[in-house]
């Protein structure tokens, strides 16, 4: 696997966004593109970037499409100008998560408005939606709902593609140390309308559902197999303790008795929805 790149900012942010995480747009060094800054709050350790670089990694191994990342370390002339009581420069003093952004996407809100059934060929490999539910399951990923789907539609040449984003809130909501407790249909896409547009009677083919499952088995295998190197990426700076994160994770999302419960919660949660 390789580690990341990292960029320094080229300039002041030209978009400040004025959602929950509060990230900024910013063009940086030795890359053409523009990158959607995600900072901790100043909060030190930085857990829920932690939590985003991890769960970057494990995509990838799950071949769920996400747009490519990089740590970032902002300038400081280039936020002390930043005036917000929702920004403050101290949350930028520490290197930053940065996803690409995607020009042509939008958010998956959007799909019901603007995407009527019968432009369902559009959609390119809408299976997708299952794999990203039960990754969802696997790392109790409660914040990739009905309301706030966290999903990117890119329009590529195969069409429209469903693309994960933000995950600083897996651990049913960053509680790793807690433990962590199985979703219920309405903390999962599946509760969303589009999911039974899109999927049809997909979601009724045991065979297929089956075959998800037992692919998320292998890539769960995977991951394990990649945790200590992908850990072995986590920036200094945000003073993470990587080895025990590792035992953490260990004992709880490779858990084999967690691992096991996953066919049941995602087989049990469609038949929910097939009700």
């Amino acid at each position: 696997m390789n580690e990341l790149n990292r960029y320094r900012t080229l300039e002041e942010p030209s978009k400040l966004y004025e959602t929950n995480t509060r990230p900024v747009l910013v063009r940086v060094s030795d890359d053409l593109n523009s990158y959607v800054v995600k900072h901790n709050n100043g909060l030190i350790p930085c857990n829920k970037l932690a939590n985003e670089l991890v769960a970057y990694y494990f995509l990838q191994i799950w071949e769920i499409k996400t747009p490519e990342a990089a740590i970032i370390d902002v300038e400081p002339d280039h936020i002390q100008n930043i005036i917000s009581q929702r920004y403050q420069p101290r949350y930028f003093q520490v290197p930053c998560w940065e996803p690409t952004f995607i020009q042509k996407a939008q958010n998956f809100c959007n799909f019901s408005n603007n995407y009527p059934i019968y432009e369902r060929e559009k959609f390119y490999n809408p299976i997708d939606l299952l794999r990203i539910i039960i990754f969802d399951l696997w790392l109790s990923n409660d914040d990739r709902t009905a309301n706030t789907p966290n999903l990117l539609l890119a329009s590529t040449e195969n069409g429209f593609e469903f693309w994960a984003i933000d995950h600083e809130a897996i651990f049913n909501g960053n509680n790793l140390g807690r433990g962590i407790y199985s979703l219920n249909f309405y903390d999962t896409l599946l509760y969303h309308p589009a999911i039974k547009k899109l999927l049809g009677n997909t979601l009724k083919e045991n065979q297929i559902l089956e075959r998800l499952i037992e692919d998320a088995y292998v890539c769960i295998v995977q991951c394990q197999q990649n945790l200590s190197e992908i850990l072995s990426f986590l920036p200094e700076e945000w003073q993470i303790n990587a080895n025990e994160l590792e035992e953490l994770m260990l004992s709880r999302i490779f858990d084999s008795d967690w691992i096991a419960s996953l066919r049941n919660t995602f087989l049990s949660l469609v038949q929910e929805l097939n009700q």
